[in-house]
């Protein structure tokens, strides 16, 4: 008896995995049959959409491609048709192109953007830098002149200040 209600406990719970496998196993025909049951039956049948709209390179005839096609309609709300050996949707097509495409320029503008602030980043350190490097040269004109009026010989001898001397003339 045990034993029994071990057996019966897994195939019980291994039942679930085994319906997917077979899902993915079923035939063309049978799938479209169960989702359109289902449909008519007004339960669930977007696991057998999912499975029908995934797959690719098979044939069915005029009567399973209208009836998938009727299927997925009911499931995903778009219209679909069956062409190059598999369901396609012209609007779930459309809606998908234009969400790449609202994407990739979403993308786009956000690389702009951080290149532009890595752009007025860079611009504000190089002002800032060179203010102080003006404040620098500012202060040491400031000292040689002090020092021209101290010891004319030394402030015009020393390098630094020669050379502030040579930019901007004596005082």
């Amino acid at each position: 008896m045990n034993r029994f209600l071990t057996t019966a406990a897994y195939i019980f719970l291994g039942s679930p995995l085994v319906a997917q496998d077979s899902l993915e196993s079923m035939p063309h025909a049978e799938l479209v049959e169960r989702c359109i049951d289902a449909v008519d039956e007004e339960k669930d049948a977007s696991q057998f959409a999912v499975e029908l709209y995934s797959r690719e390179r098979f044939h069915l005839g005029e009567e399973n491609a209208a009836k998938g096609k009727r299927c997925l309609e009911s499931v995903y709300g778009d219209s679909f048709v069956f062409t190059g050996r598999r369901f396609v949707s012209p609007e779930r097509d459309a809606r998908a192109k234009r969400v790449a495409r609202e994407l990739r320029e979403a993308n786009e503008k956000r690389a702009n953007d951080l290149e532009a602030a890595r752009r007025a980043r860079v611009y504000e350190l190089k002002k800032q830098q060179s203010a102080k490097e003006s404040a620098y040269v500012a202060e040491v004109a400031k000292v040689c002149e002090e020092e021209l009026a101290r010891d004319r010989f030394r402030a015009l001898t020393t390098p630094i200040c020669g050379e502030i001397f040579k930019i901007r003339g004596l005082p």
